[in-house]
């Protein structure tokens, strides 16, 4: 097996050795996943390790939020994806083509990077939360103009009060918004989420990246939540859990 060997320069910002096995799970491989799962491998993570989970299916639509290319039209995501990360590491990353429903098993580090709060929630219930296995979840959201991210222990009940408070109260908000819709017979529009997801998946990076100099004894503050918006429409936070 041959994986992408770190320069002395990227080891000293980041030892994917610290990592050695344990699983990688991405759970969604579209505007965040897909971007997550090419910076992993980047960072010298070994492919063997990355789990890509997503059932969907790449689109002409996806071509310009998302790492993919006309080429790909048509290709299951987890395939499209583990070919780009062979082409980066030089190994293939395992492929799950199909939609998690939280009954699965997971382990070591989990990116959560799916379209809905509903999926979302139920991986949570149903596969990380009080799960010892799962070092810890990254959840990775965005919107048209802003981002969320939450670094959650799932054995630590601090975290997961302050987690299931956050993404309850996200959840109210996302209802009421649709029914304000609903009852103007309007849809929601989106825009192009590509510049969205770059900001939102470099702050994942540095995030996992600070995680595992915490689990080697680093002392640096490590953020449990950061938000963003490119629009001032919320104020930006931070926020430290312990």
């Amino acid at each position: 097996m041959t994986m992408l060997i770190p320069s002395d320069l990227q080891v000293n910002e980041f030892d994917p050795r610290h990592t050695r096995g344990r699983a990688v799970w991405i759970l969604g491989c579209g505007t965040t996943g897909s971007r997550m799962g090419e910076a992993l491998a980047r960072m010298g993570i070994d492919p063997a390790q990355i789990h890509l989970v997503d059932d969907d299916h790449v689109e002409s639509v996806n071509i310009k939020p998302q790492r993919y290319t006309q080429d790909d039209i048509g290709r299951l995501k987890v395939d499209a994806l583990a070919d780009h990360i062979h082409k980066i590491a030089r190994s293939r990353p395992h492929t799950h083509a199909k939609r998690f429903n939280g009954s699965e098993p997971l382990s070591g580090y989990v990116f959560l990077c799916l379209d809905t709060l509903e999926d979302r929630s139920a991986i949570w219930r149903g596969a990380i939360k009080d799960n010892d296995d799962v070092i810890m979840m990254f959840d990775v959201g965005i919107g048209n103009f802003n981002g969320k991210y939450f670094g959650v222990r799932p054995c630590n009940p601090v975290h997961i009060d302050r987690y299931e408070a956050h993404r309850a109260g996200d959840l109210a908000a996302q209802k009421e918004i649709q029914a304000i819709l609903v009852a103007h017979n309007m849809c929601a529009t989106k825009a192009n989420r590509g510049p969205t997801a770059d900001i939102m998946c470099g702050i994942v990076e540095t995030q996992f990246i600070k995680w595992i100099e915490v689990e080697n004894g680093s002392t640096e503050p490590f953020e449990n939540l950061i938000a963003f918006s490119m629009r001032g429409q919320a104020m930006p936070a931070n926020d430290i859990w312990g």
